[in-house]
């Protein structure tokens, strides 16, 4: 072997590679390149959607946005940014209504107009006054189909069992403008006038029982002026000014001028500390009945009306479970005491003739026990006043009246014999005002 056969191949190795070997390295650098490329590729649509698979970032959902808080796929009104857990296919985010209830309500699933303004009126618009605004066609609004079963009732309630809630009843319009007319001719000083709109709400069969009372209440002020004060105002039929004439006496005007009330009811709207000491020209205020009472045994209650009497032989004719007659006039009322378990008759009474009586002696019918007219202990108090049917059912009644009573305690409850009692007070007033033979006593359940 000779040194010169171990000596190292020239550094230019292209130029001692063969043919066949070129080719083979040109190959696979190609294949290299195409295998990158196709790894970029799929990298660079696949890659952005799995690196955010676990972000904390809350998914656009428009069931979760609430109106005018932001834009779907913002983020604003998600249940993340309200601190709701994530939404699962097992658990589907709540609507806005269940949202902002905090509860899992079944119906309804969309938040509807009347849901919305009853949320923003603290779930409470009937108690405010303010009404929802009215949708049609959509179940479950107060103004769509009220025959679903999973709506609301028309005041805008959900109802126990989905039965649609019955609206509260309204007064006609007629009515209501009747009423809105008294009230505002009592602002202008039209008093006569006010009572006769006040009154027409008030015997409207259709008023309901609430506006009745508030009714009540305005005339009964109405006629604190107009009865039993010394006013006397132009054009009313119940009271006119008198002057008085030589040789008058209370007594006189009364019978003379057929006023059909008792003469101490003079002497009280004229507020005369001496009735005897009537002057010539004096001007007096006089009150021309008749009076009628009506007692409302449900209630315990007795309302008094001025009108005109029953024709002879008549029963009455009025067709209203309360009991007055077309025509009367509401005056006010008075609490009364009725008969034991139910005791007291109902059906059509006048004032017996020659029956009232002031500080009466009384004998107890059940056990004969007899109390002098001065007796503190006298059951019926200072004032009675008889009673006679005149209908089929009491015509064969007697012994019922209305009286006073020294247990005060006792009105407002069923106590009596069967009378009807009334405070002292009060029983004096209702004496002043009936009369035998033309005053009607009415009682109703």
């Amino acid at each position: 072997m000779t040194l010169s056969s171990q000596t190292p191949r020239s550094s230019n190795w292209k130029t001692s590679e063969r043919p066949g070997d070129r080719k083979g390295l040109y190959v696979g650098i190609g294949l290299t390149a195409v295998v990158v490329i196709g790894i970029v590729l799929i990298w660079r649509v696949s890659g952005p959607s799995k690196a955010n698979a676990g972000s904390d970032a809350p998914k656009a959902d428009p069931l979760v946005t609430a109106p005018g808080t932001g834009t779907p796929g913002s983020g604003n009104g998600s249940k993340k940014a309200l601190g709701e857990p994530k939404a699962t296919p097992t658990n589907p985010p709540k609507p806005p209504t269940e949202l902002a209830r905090g509860t899992d309500s079944a119906t309804p699933k969309t938040a509807t107009p009347e849901e919305a303004t009853r949320l923003a009126l603290g779930n409470d618009s009937a108690k405010s006054g303010v009404s929802p605004p009215s949708t049609t066609g959509t179940s479950g609004s107060a103004g769509g189909d009220q025959s679903s079963p999973s709506g609301l009732g028309p005041t805008g309630e959900l109802t126990p069992g989905g039965v649609p809630a019955p609206a509260p009843p309204q007064p006609p319009k007629a009515v209501n403008d009747l009423a809105e007319a008294g009230a505002k001719l009592m602002r202008e000083g039209r008093l006569v006038e006010a009572r006769s709109a006040l009154n027409r709400a008030l015997q409207d069969a259709r008023t309901p029982d609430a506006d009745r009372k508030a009714l009540r209440a305005q005339l009964g002020d109405l006629s604190q002026s107009l009865v039993f004060s010394k006013l006397v105002a132009k054009g009313d039929p119940i009271c006119e000014e008198y002057a008085v004439q030589g040789g008058d006496s209370l007594i006189k005007i009364a019978q003379r001028r057929g006023l059909l009330v008792d003469w101490r009811l003079l002497e009280r709207v004229n507020q005369m500390s001496d009735p005897g000491a009537l002057r010539v020209g004096q001007k007096i205020k006089l009150v021309r009945g008749p009076f009628h009472a009506v007692v409302s045994k449900s209630a315990f209650r007795l309302d008094l009306y001025w009108g005109e009497p029953l024709p002879p032989g008549a029963e009455g004719t009025s067709a209203r479970p309360d009991g007055p007659e077309d025509g009367w006039t509401y005056v006010r009322s008075f609490d009364v005491g009725l008969g034991e378990k139910g005791g007291t008759p109902t059906g059509v009474f006048v004032v017996r003739p020659n029956s009232k009586l002031v500080n009466p002696r009384w004998v107890n019918p059940r056990t004969g026990e007899k109390f002098a007219a001065d007796d503190p202990k006298n059951p019926i108090g200072e004032h009675w006043i008889g009673l006679e049917g005149v209908d089929a059912n009491t015509k064969v009644l007697s012994g019922y009246g209305v009286h006073g009573t020294v247990d005060p305690s006792s009105i407002g409850q069923e106590k009596s014999m069967g009378c009807v009692r009334l405070n002292s007070d009060d029983i004096a007033l209702l004496y002043e005002l009936l009369t035998d033979r033309v005053s009607v006593v009415k009682i109703v359940k």
